[in-house]
């Protein structure tokens, strides 16, 4: 057997409430022994509550309870009838009943309606802005491979690496972060600031392990920070981020040579709680950016070899 939810137990309660109300109303008006009665109108409350929270049939129920109620049919409970208003008290206190209960359901139906019609507009407007992100990515790795090919040396195609996965996430600053010996680490050609900037604090490298770039080096997995002065893994970069101005930071690892990790870092002016989607598209363009570097260092290599051959020979 289907066991309820906590939801469904209290959407069930509340039926058996409005319900219980419905009849509690009905014998207030035996009591009061008379039709019309003043206790009547009370029956709009529990046909609107139901109406509007429940299917039709159960609003229709409690329009009819009502209506018996509020019928001349209460004579056989000892209630006095006035009989002036007979016509009133066989149609018209039904038709108003029922009137309620169909105007409030289908009013519920509406916003229903209108809720779900927002809701997929919003799915729609997601889709089509992930589709938009997605098209600008696969621009940027395009041009990456277009950059790769038309033989530029390795910093001229970090350049062009860094400034464009800045475009193409939005951030304010984007570097590869390396490793300097095994006790520092900085950037290699930033976009969003220059190695200048980055000197004048540490001219010997920031300390090793520190920020989300330094935590990517040491566990070689991704890493974001949405506020990194509230963040226990930054202590002396903390100034340098005061000094460029970014606030929140992500980084994916990047593997540039065989034993050498480094790490693609992206920041921005304010505080920035990273989507899933977010960190896999940084991720992507990690693994395209490490493409990037082999295959120009490959490039390079074999000019090398090839100019190295043709001294010998």
């Amino acid at each position: 057997m289907k066991k309820l939810s906590s939801e469904e137990v209290r959407r069930a309660a509340a039926g058996v409430a409005a319900f219980a109300l419905t009849i509690a109303i009905g014998l207030l008006v035996v009591i009061g022994g008379i039709i019309p009665s003043a206790f009547t109108t009370l029956f709009f409350f529990p046909i609107f509550f139901v109406g509007w929270r429940y299917p039709l049939p159960a609003s229709l129920g409690v329009a009819a309870i009502a209506s018996v109620f509020s019928s001349p049919a209460m004579e056989l409970a000892g209630v006095t009838v006035d009989r002036s208003v007979l016509p009133l008290l066989w149609l018209g206190w039904p038709a108003v009943y029922l009137f309620l209960a169909v105007s409030a359901n289908q009013w519920r139906g509406i916003q229903t309606q209108r809720s779900q019609l927002d809701a997929t507009e919003r799915h729609l407007t997601d889709v089509s802005a992930r589709n938009d992100k997605r098209e600008q990515e696969l621009e940027t790795l395009s041009a990456i491979h277009t950059t790769i090919l038309s033989g530029i040396d390795e910093p001229g195609v970090i350049s062009e690496i860094t400034r464009r996965v800045a475009e193409v996430c939005g951030a304010k600053i984007c570097t590869i972060t390396v490793p300097v010996g095994t006790t520092g680490e900085r950037p290699f050609l930033p976009s969003g600031f220059t190695e200048e900037v980055f000197n004048r604090i540490f001219p010997n490298g920031s300390p090793y392990g520190e920020g989300v770039s330094g935590w990517v080096m040491l566990h070689r997995r991704m890493a974001a920070s949405s506020n990194v002065f509230e963040d226990p893994r930054y202590d002396k970069l903390r100034d340098f981020a005061a000094l460029v101005g970014y606030v929140s930071s992500a980084a994916a690892p990047i593997e540039l040579n065989q034993d050498i990790l480094g790490a693609l870092v992206i920041c921005y002016p304010e505080e920035h709680d990273f989507t899933p989607e977010e960190l896999t598209r940084l991720e992507r363009l990690a693994r395209q950016t490490e493409l990037a570097l082999r295959s120009v260092r490959q490039r390079e290599s074999l000019s090398r070899s090839a100019l190295e051959t043709a001294l010998a020979l």
